[in-house]
Formats: structure tokens, sequence, C-alpha cells
């Protein structure tokens, strides 16, 4: 009988621990031991703070509004998505590179590359990286010749075509993680 009281008890704690252990996940993402990958969820990308041209930009559900002082405009962050996962700075974790899409009040739609750098507590945000204005992204992937660089290509107007005509150029940047910020590989 006593047994049986402590086979139940030592289950129960368990069942604890392990229900413990399930709810801790997050924006705290472990390295676990023996596991050569743990990648950052989309969700915490959408939910992540980023370096745009200078200012903190926090996304809340992939958006962010900023009013601008004085005057009824707005600038608009969103997560364009197109999320790769690669290893950029060869330390066994995954980290995410993907497309940011800033409107500023005008006629500008703005488009940025950013990284969230992975790491044992949790995930450290790049500063995001121009791309163009109102470019049409067309894909993000890993770079065959370099595991740890992606390439992006997008559309784009020939050196000046006014930008009211419709993207036609294609345009590819290979993009490498350099002393901790994104820049292009030439």
């Amino acid at each position: 009988m006593r047994m049986n009281k402590f086979v139940k008890d030592i289950a129960i704690v368990l069942t604890l621990g392990l229900m413990l252990v399930g709810c801790t996940t997050g924006a705290h993402l472990e390295h676990i031991e023996g596991a050569h990958y743990n990648e950052i969820p989309e969700s915490v990308l959408k939910n992540g703070s980023y370096i745009v041209d200078g200012q903190t930009v926090k996304l809340t559900n992939g958006v962010a509004e900023k009013k601008l002082p004085g005057s009824a405009a707005k600038i608009t962050t969103k997560y364009f998505g197109a999320a790769l996962k690669l290893d950029m700075n060869g330390d066994g974790l995954l980290d995410s590179a993907f497309l940011l899409q800033q409107e500023t009040g005008g006629s500008g739609t703005f488009f940025f590359v950013v990284a969230a750098i992975n790491t044992k507590t949790g995930y450290r945000p790049t500063k995001a990286l121009f791309l163009g204005d109102r470019i049409v992204p067309q894909s993000i992937s890993i770079d065959p010749r370099n595991p740890r660089q992606f390439i992006v290509d997008y559309l784009d107007r020939k050196p000046g075509e006014p930008m009211a005509s419709a993207p036609s150029v294609l345009v590819s940047k290979r993009i490498a993680l350099k002393n901790g910020a994104l820049g292009e590989v030439k």
C-alpha cells in the first residue's frame, strides 16, 4: 500500500514538472543539448522589436503604427513575411531573415530585410537593411554557395526610370551577417 502511494506521488511530481517545462516556452528559446537547431517561431518575429532607419519599431501582431508629430500622417511598419530559417552565425541555432514593409504617409512603400539572431536566451534583432522603394519582392532563399548567407530577389526599375513605372528588372542581393549587422555581399 505504501509503495503504491509512493509511485503515485512520483507520477504526480513528474506530471507537474513536465507541465511546468511546457509552459516556459515563448520568446526565451534555449539550445537543447543534442538538438541541432531551434527555430524562432513566427509569432515571436511578428511581435518583436527591430531597428528601422535608426528608430526602434515594436511590432504587435505583425504591425506597428507611429503617428508623426503635428500631422495626421503615420508611419506603418508591417511584417511582410517570407521568413527564412538559416544559421547565419554558425552557432547551431536557426536564425530568421525576413522582410519588413514600411509606409511613411507619402507615396513610397519601402522594403527592408532584417534578421533575428537566435541565442540561448532569446533573439537579437539586426538593424534593417534597406532594399528599395516600391519594389516587388520575389523570393528570399539560402545562398547555395554559402549556407550562412541568403539571397533576396525583387523587381525594381531601370536606372533613371520614373517611380510610376512598374518594376520590371530582377535584382538579386546576397546578404550576410557581418559583425552583428546585415550587409550586402559583393
